[in-house]
């Protein structure tokens, strides 16, 4: 019996080392089964990861090919309308160099036909302003005989502080000359410029304004300041009628 038990505990030693053996392979092919299975995610995170770098880099691929093709298209449409702007250009070319020639055989023809006609009216237009001008000096010499004879009235008159009316009117026979002088002068600033007659003109205006003082009313001369009729002086009267037409004359129409 004994000898059956020690037989009996040595077979279930046996067993529980065999069982003990058998757990262990056990934990060793679970712990192995963790492994993978970490592996295996790991791989399959890998393969995600290279299959989304694949996509994009076609989606890049294909963009880029869309691009090139888009730009080949593009420079062929650049180089067609090249084309036809060079050949554009080109008849341009001849047509301007024909309008060029066109332009300078009608430029020399003008210039045949007109140029005498030119200097001739050149020369017309000179001998107009010289004529003008002697025109203008007429006046002015004309003006200063009237000033001449303005000055002498009022100097007549500034002995005489009595006659008021003769005063009156040829102080404004005066007034209205002084007024055309400038007047004129204005107008014909830039053909006087520079001339004898421009001083003539300043000299003329400095007689008139010397004629006003002369015949500057006072209150002690006339102890009234109303204005008088102007008939009572026919000569100053005339004056005033003719001062404002003879100082300031009308320009004559250019030839």
């Amino acid at each position: 019996l004994r000898q059956s038990r020690e037989g009996f505990q040595a077979q279930l030693q046996q067993m529980d080392e065999g069982r003990a053996e058998i757990d262990r392979e056990l934990e060793q092919l679970e712990e192995r089964k963790k492994k993978l299975r970490m592996e295996l995610d790991e791989v399959s995170r890998t393969l995600d990861e290279v299959r989304t770098k694949q996509r994009q880099h076609m989606e890049v691929c294909d963009k880029r090919r869309t691009e090139l093709a888009e730009q080949k298209a593009s420079f062929k449409e650049q180089i067609d309308n090249e084309d036809s702007t060079a050949k554009e250009a080109e008849r341009d070319k001849v047509l301007a160099e024909r309008t060029q020639e066109l332009v300078r055989a009608t430029d020399t023809l003008l210039q045949q036909t007109l140029g005498a006609q030119l200097g001739e009216l050149t020369k017309k237009q000179t001998q107009f302003q010289e004529h003008f001008k002697e025109l203008l000096r007429g006046h002015i010499t004309y003006s200063e005989e009237q000033l001449s004879h303005l000055k002498s009235r009022a100097e007549q008159l500034a002995s005489a502080p009595e006659d008021v009316a003769a005063n009156a009117t040829v102080r404004t026979a005066s007034q209205a000359a002084q007024q055309a002088l400038r007047g004129f002068a204005d107008e014909h600033r830039t053909l006087l410029q520079g001339t004898d007659m421009e001083a003539s003109l300043q000299r003329l205006d400095a007689g008139h304004a010397t004629v006003l003082e002369l015949l500057k009313p006072t209150d002690a001369a006339t102890g009234t300041t109303t204005e008088p009729a102007t008939d009572s002086d026919p000569a100053a009267a005339e004056a005033v009628a003719s001062a404002a037409a003879a100082a300031a004359p009308a320009s004559p129409e250019p030839l």
